[in-house]
């Protein structure tokens, strides 16, 4: 008997030992896990958002590089207009010196910069559904992507002196382009990037 009771009681004892966890414990368990998961996720999150407004900017970026590398060397080596762009399909000229004229651009996107290049062509800049757009003589074409979102095209010309051989027309020109995640169009959509860009450019030929 005693043999059987001491049994008893190491038995029970045991039993108490491989007690199972409480409420509280899993409570506790739960929440924390939840915490862990839900924090993960959202530095994930952040990362993966940071990464696609790092590349929506570089592409802004190129976007306008690549607009100014095409633009800067024309305007630069453009001759005197003599006319030669009066035939334009612009209206309401806002500014013209013997070189360059400025003028509402086609659809009142901003402005436009029309002038004759080196060539012989007349060139007009302007925007057209938020691209850029070159026309030369009756050829156009954009040059900008569709994803990047080109919302204000400005120009500005610098008063100058053709009787002063140090001076030469300036042109001064402003543009701000966006990038956009989703559907533009439909409204449906996240701005990624945002920049602006101002620069201005002088007149190195003309005759």
């Amino acid at each position: 008997m005693c043999l059987n009771s001491f049994m008893k009681i190491n038995f029970c004892h045991h039993k108490q030992q491989k007690a199972g966890f409480s409420l509280i414990e899993i409570i506790v368990s739960v929440t924390l896990f939840v915490v862990i998961i839900m924090s993960t996720t959202e530095i994930f999150r952040l990362v993966i958002s940071g990464q696609r407004k790092a590349v929506a900017s570089q592409n802004v970026q190129e976007s306008l590089k690549y607009f100014l590398e095409a633009t800067s060397k024309e305007i630069r080596m453009a001759k005197k207009n003599e006319n030669f762009c009066s035939s334009n399909p612009l209206f309401n000229v806002l500014g013209a010196d013997q070189v360059y004229a400025v003028s509402e651009a086609p659809g009142g996107q901003g402005e436009a910069l029309f002038f004759r290049n080196f060539y012989n062509e007349c060139v007009i800049y302007y925007l057209d559904d938020g691209r850029f757009v070159i026309v030369r003589n009756s050829a156009s074409a954009p040059i900008s992507p569709v994803k990047v979102n080109i919302s204000e095209l400005k120009f500005r010309l610098e008063n100058y002196d053709f009787s002063t051989p140090k001076t030469r027309p300036v042109v001064v020109m402003k543009v701000s382009a966006q990038a956009y995640s989703g559907s533009f169009s439909g409204g449906n959509y996240r701005e990624l990037a945002d920049i602006e860009m101002q620069t201005s450019l002088t007149s190195r030929f003309y005759r």
